[in-house]
């Protein structure tokens, strides 16, 4: 019997719509809660994502209420950079097998250390979203520094 995964997304802004899209391509895993602190913007995201998110996903203003309630194995988290931390290291602590954190990992590094230690503590695994492949000064400048490198040679 091939494994399944509950996952979670804290944070509905702009990125949230990209993990909601990746978990919903991922066979056995399902999206079952997702949580933002203002509960107004829990309806419009439903209906921004439709046929991506599960129709009966449950939606939280409170992540320690998600985690509790829900247990999801996997938590995505997508707010500002300033929670980034904190809920790294709640869900850890409530027993997340795997956490997905937008870059930046944290505000400084004592965050970035109380998140990995958190995260060793619990076994849970810890990744850090970071790819720039799209944005127009990280494609300047990958075409500045292969220009001022001069032709290539075989």
């Amino acid at each position: 019997m091939p494994r399944s995964y509950k996952a979670a997304i804290i944070g509905l802004g702009g990125f949230s719509r990209f993990h909601a899209r990746a978990y919903a391509m991922v066979r056995g895993v399902r999206l079952v809660a997702a949580c933002d602190s203002l509960p107004e913007t829990h309806a419009p995201w439903l209906e921004r994502n439709a046929g991506i998110v599960p129709k009966r996903i449950r939606f939280y203003a409170d992540a320690g209420e998600m985690l509790r309630t829900e247990k999801p194995d996997i938590v995505s988290i997508t707010t500002k950079h300033d929670a980034h931390a904190p809920l790294t290291i709640l869900c850890a602590k409530a027993g997340a097998k795997g956490v997905y954190c937008e870059k930046p990992i944290a505000m400084d590094l004592g965050e970035a250390d109380a998140m990995l230690r958190a995260c060793d503590h619990a076994n849970t695994r810890l990744t850090i979203g970071h790819q720039r492949r799209f944005s127009g000064s990280a494609a300047s400048g990958c075409f500045a520094a292969a220009s001022s490198a001069g032709p290539s040679t075989p």
